[in-house]
């Protein structure tokens, strides 16, 4: 009978061994069932884990922009005896710089 008891144990033990080192979320249960006179039961659960996230970063950004709008180039001279009218388009420039670096995500 306690034989069965002790391969129970590392049945137990096994399982919680693979859950341990499978994933990221612990649950550890210990259960003893069908204990009486003269019987020797234990369980015991160790977890031990440990991260080491070593981060360096560098980064060199230069952003050089000449940006420029121009319209036509219009002229009224040396016009006479009557009233001069110009129009022009619109001049539009627009620069949008967006620099991004050093992010780091560590995953244990």
């Amino acid at each position: 009978m306690k034989l069965i008891y002790k391969l129970g144990a590392i049945v137990t033990v096994s399982l919680f061994a693979l859950v341990l080192f499978a994933g990221n979320t612990y649950a550890a249960r210990c259960v003893i069932r069908n204990n009486g006179n003269d019987s020797t039961n234990r369980c015991r659960i160790y977890v031990d884990k440990s991260t080491y996230v070593r981060q360096s970063n560098h980064a060199s950004i230069f952003n050089f922009v000449n940006a420029e709008s121009e319209t036509g180039e219009n002229d009224a001279n040396n016009n006479t005896g009557g009233s001069v009218t110009l129009t022009s388009g619109n001049a539009t420039t627009t620069v949008v710089i967006t620099n991004t670096v050093n992010q780091n995500n560590p995953t244990p």
